[in-house]
């Protein structure tokens, strides 16, 4: 499989900056493996989560492909990846875009976006 290459979170957020960024969405990112975020809308709102496995899908794929005798990839469990753990959340493009500077998110050692303390200055 080829390394799965994603938007860096500096270059989504540079995204939104762009009013027209909307008809882009949901905007990926992660590591090598696959996507571990996006910003998207939820609910109406605008909103960075965590991208999460749909476990009881995922684990009958891998059944299915088993009983079949089928090799099982890294990239296959992209296609069972569901919204997850919502992070931040706005009304609006501008304020999510304001919260994500005031947070500056990064990507961890296991490409798990990260968020600064509410608190924490630069």
């Amino acid at each position: 499989m080829a390394p799965y290459a994603a938007p860096s979170l500096q270059q989504i957020i540079d995204m939104l900056a762009d009013p027209d960024v909307e008809r882009r969405l949901p905007l990926s990112t992660g590591g090598p493996a696959g996507p571990t975020a996006q910003i998207g809308l939820r609910d109406g709102r605008w909103c960075l989560y965590r991208l999460a496995i749909d476990g009881v899908a995922y684990d009958a794929f891998i059944e299915a492909l088993r009983e079949a005798n089928e090799p099982l990839f890294p990239e296959h469990r992209m296609r069972f990846l569901v919204p997850g753990e919502i992070l931040l959340q706005a009304d609006g493009r501008t304020e999510l875009l304001a919260l994500l500077r005031k947070r500056k998110p990064w990507l961890d050692d296991d490409y798990q976006v990260q968020l600064r303390a509410p608190g924490w200055f630069a």
